[in-house]
């Protein structure tokens, strides 16, 4: 008989996490058939004098960030059948019985999504905005059909796999090599995961009598700064996916906003905060959807300012497609695939009709990490032709000056 192991990473949030296992205590799926493992990621530690009626393995660990903690949960945990969900995600009493019973009648390796709902608690006008009418928290209304009904059991839901309440067979989370460990925060990890059980595949199914609660009181700064760390994390996404830096890392918009303009919208969007009047609410939910929209971007040009390398390329392009070859070189390098980085560069250079100033810069960063220096001196020398005054040319003749005097 198969058993289930939920694994929830923590840091810090001991009050929460309390509160969550003690109602887990109240689980209608028998005692016998799952355990938990909690993973500390880094921070301080704790211990409960409370006896659960469920066998519980409190894991220590230098902080990693949640993927490593998640993959170390799988290492430590004995199910069969591995379920994820936040210390802060409080459970239905038959949260554990749908993912057990989902996967006892269905054949083979595949993933449930559970429904992961606001805890009353902390159900207020912004985290409504969050899930119903932005779908920057969770998209949860792309799971339902036109008469508002959910979508069939049976439909496989590729790109979901939301680690507040999701589980997994574990053979097939071994298979896809677990979390990827590159994600600092937690965002975009799970959905990474998602994408690559997609491309191998395999099937999500969605069980919405799965649930649980957010016990997380969303703020309009706080959710500010978690759009920031969420346009970082694109970067990770991009370079273990990069087709999907089309419509992540958008070019254009990236170079026509700016800190700036991120400030006077937080501001405005603070100002229609509290007011709660009819008629303003479509001009706030505008403004707040704005405000998150640029902490993203935002967030994504300290990302390449962070990256460097190839990626400085981004802002400068003018197609989607040149920012995916651009990204799937900065990807190639880092994965040692030289060639390949090389080929991704020759047709940037080919379809921009080699007049672009940064793709020459990238190009000749691309061929300095291959050890090319002679060649990669012509695209820094055309790099300084075509962007005076621009820094990263004269960055890279600097270093390339630099090499040829170590030769």
């Amino acid at each position: 008989m198969e058993r289930l192991s939920l694994i929830i990473p923590t840091h810090d949030r001991i009050g929460v996490l309390h509160y969550n296992l003690r109602e887990l205590c109240h689980q209608s799926l028998s005692t016998d058939l799952w355990d938990v493992v909690v993973i500390n990621d880094g921070g301080q530690g704790f211990s409960f004098k409370d006896e659960f009626p469920y066998k519980l393995k409190i894991i220590e660990q230098d902080n990693a960030g949640p993927a490593t903690a998640r993959n170390r949960g799988v290492q430590e945990a004995t199910g069969d059948i591995c379920v994820f969900a936040g210390d802060d995600t409080v459970a239905n009493k038959h949260m554990l019985f749908y993912h057990y019973y989902r996967h006892s009648i269905r054949q083979g390796e595949f993933a449930i999504q559970g429904y992961t709902q606001w805890h009353p608690s902390v159900q207020d006008e912004f985290a409504t905005f969050l899930t119903e009418s932005s779908g920057l928290q969770a998209n949860w209304h792309a799971l339902k059909k036109e008469d508002g009904s959910w979508v069939d059991r049976n439909t496989n839901i590729p790109g979901w796999f939301l680690t507040t309440n999701c589980s997994i067979t574990r053979s097939l989370f071994e298979r896809i090599g677990g979390f990827n460990q590159r994600f600092p925060h937690a965002v975009w990890e799970d959905i990474c995961t998602a994408i690559t059980i997609t491309k191998l595949g395999y099937q999500v199914f969605f069980e919405p009598n799965s649930l649980n609660s957010h016990l997380h009181k969303q703020t309009l700064d706080g959710f500010v700064k978690r759009q920031i760390m969420e346009g970082q994390s694109r970067l990770h996404l991009c370079s273990e996916h990069p087709e999907m830096a089309q419509n992540l890392l958008p070019s254009q918009t990236i170079r026509d906003t700016n800190a700036e303009m991120l400030a006077r919208s937080l501001k405005r969007s603070k100002d229609l905060f509290y007011n709660m009047d009819e008629s303003v609410r479509e001009i706030k939910y505008k403004s707040w959807m704005e405000t998150c929209q640029l902490a993203a971007l935002e967030g994504i040009r300290i990302g390449i300012k962070k990256w460097g390398g190839v990626w400085r390329a981004i802002p400068h392009l003018h197609t989607s497609e040149q920012v995916m070859y651009i990204v799937q070189a900065a990807s190639s390098l880092e994965k040692g695939n030289n060639g390949f980085a090389i080929f991704s560069m020759e047709w940037v250079n080919k379809d921009t009709g080699g007049g672009n100033w940064a793709v020459n810069a990238a190009f000749a960063e691309t061929l300095i990490a291959c050890g090319d220096f002679k060649q990669a001196r012509f695209y820094a020398d055309k790099a300084m032709e075509l962007g005076t005054g621009e820094a990263w040319p004269k960055e890279l003749l600097e270093r390339l000056n630099g090499q040829a005097q170590l030769s």
